[in-house]
């Protein structure tokens, strides 16, 4: 092994001339772009987000099944329940859009309102037709009065 000094060759490597001057906008990028992968990487090791795995399974639950139906129909609104919630008796598991039925109760309120009237109406028509009756029957029983009395007088004369 031989060794050369060379002074030429050393001086072009001690030089900082060798390569262009980097701008300050490159230098904050680039430490933008570093600090943005840390704290990326930061992050998803502490914030949860779900993990989805496909796989075949079979799911059975714990207890007895039941159906459950509500006695009316509806639009259901919301879930008051949450996923293996276990429920009892009596729980508001949802809540039903009560828009159409309350359209159906005024609708049917409307109908009764409307036939309590018909049946006043009905009334009034009868105390009318009774009132009718009693003064035709009247004047049918003072027509017969004087019918006998004419009678009575008729037969009084012969």
């Amino acid at each position: 092994m031989t060794y050369t000094h060379n002074q030429e060759f050393n001086s072009v490597f001690e030089t900082d001339n060798s390569l262009p001057p980097i701008s300050r906008w490159t230098s904050l990028a680039g430490l933008f772009l570093i600090g943005t992968v840390i704290t990326s990487i930061y992050l998803s090791s502490w914030v949860k987000y779900n993990v989805t795995v496909k796989a075949a399974a079979i799911v059975r639950p714990i207890g007895e099944t039941r159906v459950v139906q509500s006695p009316i129909e509806g639009t259901v609104k919301s879930i008051k329940v949450k996923e293996n919630q276990i429920v009892k008796q009596g729980d508001i598991i949802a809540i039903l859009d009560t828009e159409q039925l309350l359209i159906k109760k005024s609708q049917l309120e409307e109908s009764i309102k409307q036939n309590e009237l018909q049946i006043l109406q009905i009334y009034a028509q009868n105390r009318t037709l009774n009132y009718q009756i009693m003064a035709e029957k009247r004047v049918i029983e003072t027509v017969v009065n004087s019918a006998k009395e004419d009678l009575l007088r008729n037969r009084r004369e012969y």
